[in-house]
């Protein structure tokens, strides 16, 4: 996927979704929502910085998740990448996503300055 088709500016707000897939392995990561949760942010947090953005440039998150069952453990790992920030987050539970060793998806949408 190119950076156009992953990141686009609308002036100034940067919609970005990062499907769990899309860089590197996430096997080791097979049934663990958290750790799944955990790589798609660093992921995220690499897509900003590449950008020109930051975590700090995030208002809202949306979090995609086979089994809600598991919020806690997810809503702490959310947590250690944005207890300054405290976006707007939502989670929702979904009955499957594209590949099923999936458990999570998400989706930030971040505000950055024009220049």
């Amino acid at each position: 996927m190119s950076r156009n088709q992953n990141l686009s500016r609308n002036p100034n707000v940067l919609p970005l979704r990062q499907p769990l897939s899309r860089l590197g392995s996430y096997r080791t990561f097979v049934g663990d929502a958290a750790e799944q949760a955990r790589f798609v942010l660093q992921k995220i947090e690499r897509a900003l910085k590449a950008v020109g953005a930051t975590l700090s440039d995030v208002v809202r998150t949306r979090m995609f998740v086979v089994d809600i069952g598991e919020w806690e453990k997810i809503g702490k790992v959310h947590g250690e990448f944005f207890a300054d920030v405290r976006p707007a987050a939502t989670m929702v539970e979904v009955s499957r996503l594209v590949n099923p060793d999936h458990l999570i998806e998400i989706e930030v949408d971040a505000v950055v300055s024009g220049s």
